[in-house]
């Protein structure tokens, strides 16, 4: 199945031409979760980067100075997720969870996002660029949200 109706919307991807989006969508693996469901935990090892097909999906960040998770993003259709994954294979840094009765995710695997990069340098820099700038929001976003300790 292609994805590369969907590919195009995402903001991640933008510039990149359609063949450039058939290669990605070909890597791409599809998972339908249920409302409750944990997609990643805080602190667990991280290695791919996800994209909402459709559904709705909780980013919670658990406070060092409670024991509870604040709630700092509401994610939709077309929207991206786990993206530090692609830059540091560090732990994650927030929860990600089904909000909606459903979701159904594609799912990049870091490994093989990178040899795409690898074997053509212009979709990994343009990839790259369209990372930090995402990330770069996503941050300025969450420092509005999340209460200062």
């Amino acid at each position: 199945m292609s994805y590369v109706d969907l590919l195009k919307t995402v903001d991640i991807f933008d510039e990149l031409d359609t063949a450039r989006l058939e290669r990605l969508s070909g890597i791409c693996t599809e998972h339908w979760m249920r409302v409750g469901e944990v997609v990643f935990e805080q602190q667990s090892h991280s290695d791919s980067l996800y994209i909402i097909l459709n559904g709705e999906i909780d980013i919670l960040v658990q406070l060092p100075t409670t024991n509870t998770a604040s709630a700092i993003a509401r994610l939709q259709r077309g929207q991206s997720f786990g993206e530090v994954a692609l830059v540091d294979e560090g732990l994650r840094t927030a929860t990600a969870r089904v909000a909606s009765p459903e979701a159904r995710l594609l799912m990049l695997h870091r490994a093989n996002l990178m040899e795409l990069c690898h074997s053509d340098y212009e979709l990994g820099f343009l990839l790259m660029r369209n990372l930090a700038i995402d990330l770069a929001l996503k941050l300025r976003q969450a420092d509005l949200r999340v209460p200062q300790a």
